[in-house]
């Protein structure tokens, strides 16, 4: 991507400056938003005492908003290395969760608390967790920070830099970082983070993991991942009521191959049997949950990524094509004009206009 070496090399620039002199120092505040919740070493202020509601979780859904709270919960673990300036975050507890702590935990703990994160200082959201939305907050009004985010998959990373500024939080798409020995060492350092007797090791144990990142960036020069052009309110299901669990988790799981798989040819044939389940019966899943076809969502994906790409990047209507799945130019342009009414070139001077 064309962008993609610039987001490379402003976290090379983050990493080299700021992340990895704070972490060498052993400078670094540790925070992990689990029981017992100490936030002692940073400024923080309870929002709300009472615990916020439950809310259900998709197996594999990218996010349940609650909006009313400015709070989200992610299939991931998530990280956030504040590395200059003043960042917030905000950090939620369910009813539910607070019935599962014991009763000195549950009473120390609060529904809604916004920490004040003075660089360097890392926080670690575990799967689930309630965390900050990415949208501007009272709170942040006259700070200008500046982190690093990652989130944890069964088999890479996704990193991205992120803005706190007094008007907006703006985030870069994240860059995919792939490798066994990166998620280990990732994983030992979140396990080191919940002993406050190992802190220190967990310091060195990021400054590892933080050298591994500048590594990879250095040498693998990572592109953005598939998944990033799509937003999540386009791919969920629109309709679940008729879906037991056990159909509604394969639907997710899906949607999560499907997306991340774009630039792969895709068949019906081929997805059916890497879930183990007939053609017939997994477009007729895609028709309950998304009035479609299972090949005509694939198609329609395609098309709401490449809009993105479109609108924030300068690439070439050929290598577009290539990104999102199709052949050739051709037969991308067709399905895009089927799809919006204009061809992809309209589509990007159309939103250069406005």
């Amino acid at each position: 991507m064309p962008f993609a070496p610039r987001i490379r090399k402003e976290m090379l620039h983050a990493l080299d400056r700021f992340i990895i002199p704070a972490l060498e120092a052993q400078a670094t505040a540790l925070l992990t938003a689990t029981p017992p919740f100490d936030f002692s070493d940073v400024s923080h202020q309870v929002l709300q005492k009472e615990f916020l509601p439950d809310k259900p979780f998709a197996p594999l859904q990218i996010e349940e908003s609650w909006p009313d709270e400015m709070v989200m919960a992610t299939h991931a673990p998530t990280f956030v290395f504040a590395y200059e300036g003043t960042c917030y975050e905000r950090v939620g507890v369910t009813r539910a969760v607070a019935l599962s702590l014991a009763p000195a935990q549950r009473e120390a703990a609060n529904g809604l608390t916004v920490l004040q994160l003075e660089a360097p200082a890392l926080l670690c959201y575990p799967a689930y967790t309630l965390r900050s939305l990415g949208v501007p907050r009272p709170e942040n009004a006259q700070a200008d920070g500046r982190a690093l985010g990652w989130k944890l998959l069964p088999n890479k990373l996704l990193i991205y830099l992120n803005r706190r500024g007094p008007i907006e939080e703006v985030g870069t798409h994240p860059l995919e970082i792939e490798g066994e020995l990166v998620v280990q060492v990732n994983q030992l350092a979140v396990q080191l983070m919940q002993s406050p007797q190992q802190s220190h090791i967990a310091q060195q144990q990021y400054l590892v993991l933080m050298q591994l990142f500048r590594d990879h960036l250095l040498n693998q020069k990572p592109n953005i991942p598939n998944s990033s052009w799509v937003r999540p309110e386009n791919y969920l299901p629109v309709n679940t009521a008729n879906l037991s669990p056990k159909n509604q988790e394969l639907c997710y799981q899906v949607i999560e191959y499907i997306i991340t798989n774009l630039h792969n040819p895709l068949s019906l044939q081929g997805i059916a049997a890497r879930f183990g389940v007939s053609r017939p019966f997994l477009n007729t899943l895609f028709r309950t949950s998304h009035q479609t076809t299972l090949m005509r969502y694939v198609t329609r994906m395609r098309i709401e990524a490449a809009k993105k790409i479109l609108q924030e990047t300068p690439e070439r209507i050929n290598d577009i094509a290539s990104l999102v799945g199709f052949t050739n130019a051709s037969s991308f342009s067709a399905a895009f004009h089927r799809q919006t009414g204009q061809s992809p070139g309209e589509y990007r001077q159309a939103v250069k206009r406005h």
